[in-house]
């Protein structure tokens, strides 16, 4: 019955089908060319994808299904008397020749010792806006400079400052922006003024390099739509917000209080934080009993002892209201309103929903990955995205800013044959570094990493 009712079968976007997909569609063609089914004469499949665009494995894509059942549907077609061709679309009406003959040397040279050779694939593609100019500029890379006071205590504490490369570049970037647009020059794309709406910004994952450019874009006073997606509980302002809850739940949990301390709600130096735990361990106490045990840090112990009165005495739904708006909290995390409102929403819905047990809610919201989608529509702004959720998007001028990160397998790190961890530094030339994969894992990671910088 399911078979007679189906005449046309498309399939978009098929390098991100999955196997279990896959195998939906199988069984759905399986009768399309045998028996009586193979008598419709109008019964057509369409497949429509790109090998070189899968870029999402962790949903289940698996690239190796596309070309099987590329084989499979030739067969079929073939044995049941029908055409089958496979048509390459290779007209780029997006780009450039000059971004498409950077991109293709990129991959060519990439391409020496990796199988899935990205430059083959790229050889015959062509611009359809031949009339048009396009430019590709590479920049140095932004080190970070040698910190001559870095502070001997703590050698592998990361430091947000000038010396940063992160800072840095995320300065440089800001600096860019904001003279191509004071500038006042005309695009050639859009026939107008170059305006904040004219950039997209790609990175590959959203991490702390993310939060400085989006800093010094704020700073130089570029109209932004931030985060495409934002994960609540890899926000730090939200981090914060569960570090008190779980501290008014159990004050004697070190790590978190530790952590608290450093919060921008109370915002205890490094050192001052050292000589606490080092203290407190020689005492044989807690960090909270022995703050409360030395006076000197009186406005930390102050602020968590209220905290420990409003857990107390507030219903919870207060509770966090006082704590974001009443204490200011939103005023010690500057450009967090949208997290902090979303964040809010969220409890108010669970106590509604499930009752008001802070322990329940705290379990719940660190065993869920809890993300909130942002309008990144918003006209006249610069766009903030990541490669994935760029896919299919455009803007006259793009800037990739992370482009030189080599990627880690699911196994976490790359070991040579001494034993040492491979990284950008011992590694840089791309194709040497394929050499050192192992692993059909590994291999698998990186030629992924490359589609996602071809996508980009």
């Amino acid at each position: 019955k399911l078979d007679g009712g189906i005449e046309h079968l498309l399939i978009d976007e098929a390098q991100d089908t999955s196997k279990s997909q896959w195998s939906i569609i199988e069984a759905l063609v399986e009768e399309f060319y045998v028996g009586e089914s193979n008598n419709c004469e109008n019964r057509t499949i369409f497949v429509v994808g790109d090998e070189k665009q899968s870029i999402f494995s962790f949903q289940g894509a698996d690239i190796s299904s596309f070309s099987y059942m590329n084989k499979f549907l030739n067969k079929k077609l073939t044995d049941g008397k029908k055409a089958f061709n496979n048509i390459d679309l290779n007209v780029s009406y997006r780009s450039t020749k000059e971004i498409l003959s950077c991109v293709h040397d990129v991959f060519h040279k990439i391409a020496k010792n990796n199988p899935e050779d990205f430059s083959a694939k790229l050889q015959n593609m062509m611009a359809h806006r031949e009339e048009h100019n396009g430019l590709v500029e590479l920049w140095p890379l932004c080190l970070d400079k040698n910190d001559e006071t870095s502070d001997e205590f703590w050698p592998l504490l990361y430091k947000n400052n000038l010396n940063s490369g992160k800072f840095i570049l995320a300065e440089k970037i800001a600096n860019y922006v904001k003279e191509q647009i004071d500038s006042g020059k005309i695009l050639p794309s859009t026939n107008k003024r170059i305006s904040a709406q004219d950039f997209m910004i790609i990175f590959r994952t959203r991490d702390d390099f993310t939060d400085e450019v989006i800093k010094a874009l704020r700073k130089a006073e570029i109209d932004i739509t931030g985060l495409d997606r934002i994960s609540l509980a890899e926000d730090l302002a939200i981090a914060d917000i569960i570090s008190i809850l779980n501290f008014v739940l159990n004050t004697d949990n070190d790590l978190n209080l530790a952590s608290l301390l450093k919060s921008p709600i109370i915002s205890i130096s490094e050192k001052d934080l050292y000589t606490i735990l080092i203290e407190a361990k020689k005492n044989n106490m807690s960090i909270w009993a022995y703050l409360n045990f030395k006076t000197q840090y009186f406005v930390a112990k102050n602020r968590l002892e209220e905290f420990l009165d409003l857990y107390k005495n507030l219903p919870l739904s207060s509770f966090f209201l006082y704590i974001t708006d009443v204490l200011n909290y939103r005023n010690f995390v500057t450009n967090n309103d949208e997290v902090i409102d979303e964040f809010l929403k969220l409890v108010k819905n669970y106590l509604s929903e499930y009752g008001s047990s802070l322990q329940n809610f705290i379990y719940w919201f660190q065993s869920n990955q809890i993300t909130i989608k942002k309008d990144t529509d918003a006209k006249d702004k610069l766009r903030i995205m990541t490669a994935h959720a760029s896919k299919g998007l455009q803007a006259p001028i793009v800037i990739l800013c992370d482009t030189t990160k080599l990627p880690t397998s699911t196994e976490r790190f790359i070991w040579d044959e001494q034993g040492q961890i491979l990284s950008a530094k011992s590694s840089s030339y791309v194709p040497e570094f394929y050499k050192t994969l192992k692993t059909k894992e590994q291999k698998k990671t990186y030629q992924e990493y490359l589609r996602l910088l071809y996508v980009a």
